[in-house]
C-alpha cells in the first residue's frame, strides 16, 4: 500500500517468505534424520536399524525443524529485503522489463509521489505488480490524493483503452488496470495526474526482482 510522506512504502502484496521457512524446515528434517540413522547404524550395525529409525525422525523432527525454519526464514527474509531509491520517469520502462523478465507472482514495482502527500495522510502510489505472470497497473485507494482522484484516473484509463476492475486486497481497494503498452500508458497518467515531469524524481520501492 502506499505510505506516509516519509517514502517508507509497503505494497498490497505480502511477500511469501514462510515457502522459504517450510522449504528450509523440510531439508533440515530429512538431513537430520538421516545423519543420525546412518550414524547409528555405523555405531550398532543392524542389529537395532528400527530404534535408529525412530531416533532419527524424532530428531530430525526437533532439531532439523527449527535448524531449517531458522534457515528458510532467513533466506526469506533476504528475499523479502525491498530495494528503496529515487528515480527518474523515462527510468521506468527499464524498471518494469526488469520486473516481467525476473519478477514472479508477488513481485512489484510500487511508485510514490511525495510531492502530493499531504501533510497527515499518505503519498499516493501507482504500482507494476505481477498476477498469474501477467503485469498490471495497480492505483491504490489509500491515500486522500488517490481518492480525490479516482474518477479523473478511471477515466484517463478508459481514454488510453485499457481495461480495468475495482478490487481488495489485505483491506486496500484498487483498481486494477490490464492491456497493452501499460508502461508508456502509466507515464502519461504520472504526467497528467501527478505532474510529474522531465527529470523530478519519484521514490521507488521493489521485492521480489
Amino acid at each position: 500500500m502506499a505510505t506516509k510522506k516519509s517514502s517508507k512504502g509497503t505494497s498490497l502484496i505480502k511477500y511469501p517468505s514462510r515457502k522459504y521457512a517450510e522449504l528450509g524446515a523440510f531439508i533440515g528434517i530429512a538431513f537430520t534424520a538421516c545423519l543420525i540413522i546412518i550414524l547409528f547404524y555405523l555405531a550398532f550395525g543392524g542389529r537395532f536399524w528400527q530404534v535408529g529409525v525412530v531416533l532419527g525422525i524424532l530428531c530430525g523432527v526437533t532439531v532439523g525443524n527449527l535448524l531449517g525454519i531458522a534457515i528458510g526464514s532467513a533466506i526469506g527474509a533476504r528475499k523479502e529485503k525491498a530495494d528503496n531509491r529515487s528515480v527518474a520517469l523515462d527510468e521506468i520502462p527499464s524498471i518494469v522489463d526488469d520486473l516481467q523478465k525476473n519478477g514472479s507472482d508477488a513481485s512489484f514495482a510500487l511508485f510514490l509521489f511525495n510531492n502530493k502527500a499531504t501533510a497527515t495522510g499518505y503519498a499516493p502510489g501507482l504500482q507494476f505488480s505481477i498476477e498469474k505472470g501477467q503485469l498490471g497497473l495497480d492505483y491504490l485507494l489509500n491515500s486522500d490524493f488517490n481518492k480525490k482522484e479516482e474518477d479523473n484516473f478511471i477515466q484517463k484509463v478508459s481514454e488510453l483503452g485499457c481495461k480495468y476492475e475495482t478490487r481488495e486486497m489485505n483491506k486496500v481497494n484498487f483498481i486494477r488496470v490490464t492491456g497493452d503498452s501499460l508502461v508508456w500508458k502509466a507515464q502519461e497518467i504520472m504526467r497528467r495526474i501527478y505532474q510529474v515531469e522531465g527529470g523530478e524524481k519519484i521514490d521507488l520501492v521493489k521485492k521480489g526482482f
